[in-house]
């Protein structure tokens, strides 16, 4: 880990750098007894292990061991006097199931409430769980679900996600569509782009590399790599995040009609640029006001004007950290713009929980700006006199969305990457509707906007068995090229 990471934080500190009160916090940072002073708590994927013969609870039909297989996906706090440091956390999964997704809820049998659903979703939606579910949550993982329990309630209630949609083809008809390009030996495809030719798709995988897709008969090529002192006996070929760092880890990818220019939003190596031949990318920008970038992520271009709008997650955790900016609830994040011309990077909104996806609009008018944590889109206006950003929502969602991207039409494809969910039709008001409980049909993966909000079409995900994980949803001559963080290939559908 960074040594930012592991250094210890005082409560008090990081109420403040998280915007939170005392209250809201302190279940998961108060001090265990006072005889006990070092404690540690792991929490671990809930395919980690074999489960009881009882399997926890008396609403099953059978009582037979059932095991599961490995998972390394762990997060350790260690607790010091009235601090806390995590002194190790891996974010990746490693376990191989029979389901084709990740899944919290392990039987159908099990009766449980609206308030444990919603606890159990929230560890599902986190992308690691604790070892012991329902009725043997650990207690200290129960406190940090309830301290938090409360924030998502509200953002379920306060907010109106009841819009109508126009689905896609449901279920098989929808994939006889799809088609997969592999990528070789990495994973990751987080972006997709086209050059000025409409050549590729490109993406940034997870070893560091910007690769070039030339058709079946050729195959993927190298095409930039963020930095001349990526070290290739090392990178190359790599899917471990604690080498970002050090090969580098693309996420935002567009390019420049103008100049066919490619600019690269690489986590760690900030805001880069590459010319329409490839080779070394250049770094354009690390900081703005004196704060070094963390988590650089997305980005967009006004091609009239040179300025590249871009996000930065977060300023205290890294990508390979990205699940303790969502359990903190980290409101640390920076809507940024470069100005090509003039070399300079100007924060225009500070504060944000996880921005994630950038998109322009067609007449570059106004910006939509994925706000991760609180599962919603914000619209900034550009056409503003003034220097004040001040946003406005664009779009509540029932999943936590990624990537935006604006097709030729001016219409944008928001990715949906985490939880289960459902978009209602008009009508649907129930709250057992509203939540993301698993055991619904509708799954949707994306969802299309035209410029005034209005749902045009949804793309269903169809429980994960195709669509799983999805970062972007790309649009580009009758097809939808989907892009994800972990997955080992690009996904392609005929619409």
């Amino acid at each position: 880990m960074d040594k930012e990471t592991t250094n210890t934080i005082n409560k008090d500190q990081l109420c403040r750098r998280l915007e939170f009160t005392e209250d809201d916090i302190l279940p998961s940072i108060e001090p265990m007894e006072e005889q006990n002073l070092e404690q540690d708590k792991v929490f671990c994927c809930s395919c980690q292990g074999t489960r009881r013969n009882d399997k926890r609870d008396d609403n099953v039909k059978s009582h037979s061991p059932e095991t599961r297989f490995g998972c390394l996906a762990v997060l350790k706090v260690s607790r010091y006097d009235d601090k806390l440091r995590v002194t190790k956390f891996i974010a990746e999964h490693t376990h191989a199931l029979a389901s084709p997704r990740k899944r919290m809820f392990l039987r159908s049998q099990r009766a449980i409430n609206l308030p444990q659903a919603v606890e159990l979703e929230i560890a599902d939606c986190s992308g690691i769980a604790p070892k012991e579910s329902v009725g043997s949550c650990a207690s200290i993982t129960m406190k940090i679900f309830h301290s938090f329990k409360l924030l998502f309630f509200v953002l379920f209630l306060s907010q109106n996600i009841i819009q109508s949609f126009q689905q896609l083809p449901e279920g098989d008809d929808l994939h006889k569509k799809y088609y997969q390009i592999d990528l070789p030996q990495v994973t990751g495809p987080e972006s997709i782009a086209f050059d000025c030719k409409n050549q590729g798709p490109y993406v940034g995988v997870s070893d560091g590399r910007i690769l070039k897709w030339q058709g079946p008969n050729l195959g993927w090529k190298e095409f930039a790599i963020p930095s001349s002192d990526r070290d290739r006996k090392l990178c190359d070929g790599s899917t471990n995040p604690d080498l970002e760092p050090t090969c580098g880890r693309p996420l935002g990818l567009k390019f420049n009609s103008a100049t066919c220019d490619l600019f690269i939003a690489d986590a760690y190596f900030g805001l880069l640029l590459v010319g329409r031949s490839g080779g070394v990318a250049q770094q354009l920008a690390t900081s703005a006001e004196g704060v070094p970038f963390k988590f650089t992520n997305a980005l967009d271009i006004d091609t009239n004007t040179g300025v590249v709008y871009f996000t930065d997650s977060s300023i205290i955790f890294q990508r390979r950290h990205y699940f303790l900016s969502t359990i903190t609830f980290d409101r640390s994040g920076r809507l940024l713009k470069y100005n090509f011309r003039t070399k300079e990077v100007t924060v225009l909104y500070k504060g944000l929980a996880f921005p994630n996806g950038v998109a322009l609009s067609k007449d570059n008018s106004f910006l939509l700006v994925a706000e991760t944590t609180k599962m919603r889109i914000l619209k900034f206006n550009l056409d503003s006199t003034t220097d004040s950003y001040t946003p406005e929502q664009f779009a509540q969602l029932p999943k936590m969305p990624d990537n935006i991207k604006r097709n030729d039409k001016g219409e944008f494809w928001v990715a949906l990457n985490s939880g289960r969910g459902r978009i209602q039709n008009e009508g649907e008001t129930k709250l057992s509707s509203e939540t993301t409980i698993p055991w619904f049909t509708l799954d949707p993966v994306g969802v299309k906007y035209d410029q005034e909000g209005k749902i045009m079409k949804q793309l269903d995900g169809n429980g994960g068995i195709r669509f799983d994980s999805v970062s972007e949803v790309e649009e580009l001559n009758g097809k939808l090229y989907i892009g994800s963080v972990v997955k080992p290939y690009v996904g392609v559908l005929y619409t």
